[in-house]
């Protein structure tokens, strides 16, 4: 056998000119690269506390990469805002009704880009829920698909991980600033692979509720608009009494701060905000009602006075606004942990 692959090769050799042996080569060599590459679909869904978020994406499990990303969209699920005003501090039944309903509909929207595998991670609502694991249980039963409760540390690292794919910014000079709905994590790497944060319960929606009953002495489910000169000033105030200090080893760097998650948006706005224009923008709703203001008011409004702040407590000067509609599903599309515990393969 090895004489006549010998005799084979000679023959070869003679055959054909250098030019043709070099893209036959470089070809065999390209197709035994490709048999050894897995590729994936998967496909992830971002429980947050105001929406249900899916991302479809082609992911080379070897090098945790995305290669492709076919399909993103989400649909609104009120979660934190249904716990507001539970008596019990459960999900009621109609908003689990909402989430079956609103998962169903991008599973199949998944399967119609062919996702293979199928996982998901939860955050600040199902956290605080006191029934938030019994429901993703229940989604485990109902549609197999197997759904992580991730601690805020967990939920902090994989903002940072996004802010560092959407951005390509080297880690050492990034401070990443995640706000969903319910809460806000701010991560630094410190050190290699060391990531530390501040955390904090605030986010769009629990910033909104704090503001409508400690500040204007309204219910959760009323409208944060029309707000005047002096509420303002009192919700910034508030907002930033509740806000940890940084710590003193983060004060002596500076930082590329980078936005992920809920930021304010606004006609024309700059990827790179300086925190007089986020004041000018948030202070030009104020006299608005939430009709003037259209969808998603109290969220947008209370996003304003979120970020100002945020900036004004720990001194950004200027962010840049990297987020995805995806939330934060590129990081955990990309970390083997979340898919090598049970998840759904069609």
């Amino acid at each position: 056998m090895q004489k006549l692959n010998s005799l084979f090769f000679i023959f070869f050799l003679r055959k054909y000119s250098s030019l043709t042996l070099l893209l036959f080569f470089s070809t065999f060599v390209i197709v035994a690269q490709g048999v050894a590459q897995e590729i994936i679909r998967r496909a992830a869904f971002d429980f947050g506390s105001g929406s249900i978020k899916l991302q479809v994406s082609d992911v080379d499990v070897e090098t945790n990469t995305i290669l492709t990303t076919h399909f993103i969209t989400n649909i609104k699920v009120p979660f934190l805002e249904d716990l507001a005003v539970s008596p019990t501090g459960s999900f009621s039944s109609a908003i689990e009704q909402k989430a079956f309903d609103a998962l169903f509909r991008l599973k199949n929207a998944a399967e119609e880009y062919g996702a293979e595998a199928f996982s998901g991670f939860a955050t600040e609502a199902f956290r605080k829920a006191n029934n938030g694991e019994e429901l993703l249980k229940n989604i485990l039963e109902r549609t197999g698909i197997f759904v992580h409760l991730v601690s805020q540390e967990m939920e902090a690292e994989l903002g940072f991980r996004t802010a560092l794919l959407l951005s390509e910014e080297k880690e050492d000079n990034v401070l990443a600033w995640d706000s969903g709905a319910g809460s806000t994590q701010l991560v630094v790497c410190i050190g290699g692979d060391l990531l530390q944060s501040i955390q904090m319960p605030l986010g769009a929606i629990s910033s909104a509720h704090l503001i409508l009953s400690a500040v204007q002495g309204r219910p959760p489910e009323a409208d944060i608009n029309p707000m005047s000169a002096e509420e303002f000033s009192q919700s910034i105030d508030l907002l930033v009494s509740m806000m940890p200090d940084m710590p003193e080893e983060w004060r002596e760097r500076e930082w590329t701060v980078l936005a992920v998650g809920a930021f304010p948006k606004w006609q024309n706005q700059s990827p790179r905000p300086l925190f007089t224009e986020v004041v000018i923008s948030a202070m030009e709703r104020l006299d608005k009602s939430a009709v003037q203001l259209g969808p998603n008011a109290v969220f947008h409004t209370a996003t304003h006075l979120l970020a100002v702040s945020l900036m004004k407590k720990y001194g950004f000067h200027q962010v840049r606004v990297v987020g995805s509609p995806s939330g934060n599903g590129s990081a955990f599309l990309t970390k083997a942990y979340f898919w090598t515990t049970p998840v759904q393969r069609s």
